[in-house]
């Protein structure tokens, strides 16, 4: 049985309305603390998650009653992470992460470091504002992915590590067992309308897809 996880970060950026979306269409809600305060009465979480540094839990848990708040202190995890590993733990099989970049530099590449640990352990999609970002490669059971992309949406493929082979179909530049090497080979392809298939034969990379 699939169970949809929404974590809501506490990215600088962040998005109710993008936040109330992805959050209606979930089965398990988790918040990670530095957000609760940001989310209102149309978003209730199933769970509060982090080291409640951020905030004054005492201040929120009267908004949602029915919330259970997880405080895990663990200073080699941030947040987020802490927020994917109780996700895993609690049977996820896919997890959508939104407001998880923007602001901090630093905080966003940890995000996408964070990203490569769990790949191969539950699915992971990365959402901000038109943006969305996810890690795939060839050792998945599937390595085969379909966008439902619109004609000018932009589409970039961006490799991880060395001898990354790919190919994809119905953009502008379509690739055929191409070799990625680091560099900006794979970025800004243009989608033509209708169903964009991308196939990692080896390696790794980043698929990101901006719907226009």
């Amino acid at each position: 049985m699939s169970k949809r996880v929404c974590i809501i970060a506490n990215s600088p950026e962040f998005n109710l309305v993008e936040v109330r979306h992805h959050a209606g269409a979930a089965d398990l809600v988790i918040v990670a603390d530095g957000a609760v305060a940001k989310i209102d009465s149309q978003v209730v979480p199933h769970i509060v998650c982090g080291d409640f540094d951020s905030h004054d839990r005492t201040e929120h848990s009267p908004r949602f009653p029915a919330t259970e708040w997880i405080e895990i202190h663990d200073q080699d995890r941030n947040d987020l992470e802490k927020c994917i590993g109780l996700a895993v733990e609690r049977g996820a099989t896919e997890i959508v992460i939104v407001c998880g970049w923007g602001g901090r530099l630093d905080q966003t590449l940890v995000t996408l470091s964070v990203m490569e640990r769990y790949h191969g352990t539950v699915p992971i999609v990365l959402h901000h504002g038109a943006w969305s970002c996810r890690r795939v490669s060839s050792a998945e059971c599937s390595a085969e992915y379909i966008l439902d992309a619109q004609a000018g949406d932009t589409i970039s493929l961006i490799p991880q590590g060395k001898d990354v082979v790919v190919s994809v179909s119905n953009v502008r530049w379509a690739l055929a067992n191409a070799v990625l090497e680091a560099g900006s080979r794979g970025v800004s392809n243009e989608a033509l309308g209708g169903p964009v298939v991308v196939t990692i034969h080896q390696g790794a990379l980043l698929l990101c897809h901006e719907a226009r």
